[in-house]
């Protein structure tokens, strides 16, 4: 009797072994995922911020270029 409890409980161990390196497989996983969309997530804001920045100058200068446009246009009036 004592001999098949031992049997089964090294059995169960043996199965929670074996869940448990899986577990750690697929949480290893995840991370590595996990850093690497972390990674492009702050590529992607960089990227946008440089746009945003580039937007930002063309505006200011074709805004200029409109007003000077605008003020030649009323003298021509």
């Amino acid at each position: 009797m004592v001999n098949i409890v031992v049997v089964v409980a090294w059995q169960l161990r043996s199965q929670l072994a074996t869940q448990l390196s899986a577990l750690q497989a697929e949480f290893d996983g995840v991370t590595v995922r996990l850093e690497e969309e972390t990674e492009a997530a702050q590529n992607a804001r960089a990227a946008l911020q440089r746009l945003q920045n580039d937007y930002q100058i063309l505006k200011s200068k074709y805004d200029k270029e409109i007003l000077v446009l605008t003020e030649e246009l009323e003298e021509i009036r």
